[in-house]
């Protein structure tokens, strides 16, 4: 039993010492957050009904880095803690399209990331795909410390090929707890 225990807190150690997106690593506290992000532009998000997640339950945003740059498009990231524990379990980066852009443009943001992202953690788990309605593409990496899925979100409208907002999550793998 002992070592069970040990095993078990041995690989909670090593889960929350994993870095994940912009230097964080899951486990970190807020405070530790805001220390890893000195020199970003942050702001708090606690407040903004807005800006807290549906998903998972139990979680919360308080810190919102808002000068994320990634090829050419900008957006923000949310930092998602628990709230039982007050730890750092998913980081949501995204980006708003900007409408005055072509739709083969918007299009091509999403394959960009989608090879970036195939790039840093090789081929997917679950390659890029659309759900029935054609209205929000997903594609999933997994490692051991993480799992990453790009989302693409379309709109209702044609051409349903154009994304208007791009995300990226980066959480824990499902089977892991902080």
């Amino acid at each position: 039993m002992l070592r069970v225990t040990l095993a078990l807190l041995a690989i909670s150690t090593v889960a929350a010492a994993q870095e994940t997106w912009g230097g964080l690593r899951f486990g970190m506290t807020e405070a530790e957050t805001q220390e890893a992000l000195k020199g970003r532009t942050t702001r708090s998000i606690r407040e903004d009904k807005h800006e807290q997640p549906l998903n998972p339950p139990g979680a919360y945003a308080p810190i919102q880095v808002t000068d994320v740059k990634v090829e050419v498009l900008s957006g923000s990231a949310n930092l998602i803690f628990s709230e039982q524990t007050k730890r750092l379990i998913e980081v949501y980066v995204s980006f708003k399209l900007d409408q005055s852009d072509s739709p083969t443009s918007r299009a091509g943001y999403a394959t960009s990331l989608q090879d970036s992202l195939t790039k840093k953690y090789g081929k997917p788990l679950l390659d890029y795909h659309c759900d029935a309605t054609g209205i929000v593409c997903t594609a999933t990496w997994q490692t051991a410390e993480q799992e990453i899925e790009l989302r693409a979100i379309r709109s209702g409208l044609p051409p349903r090929q154009a994304p208007m907002m791009i995300g990226i999550s980066y959480a824990l793998p499902k089977k892991t707890d902080l």
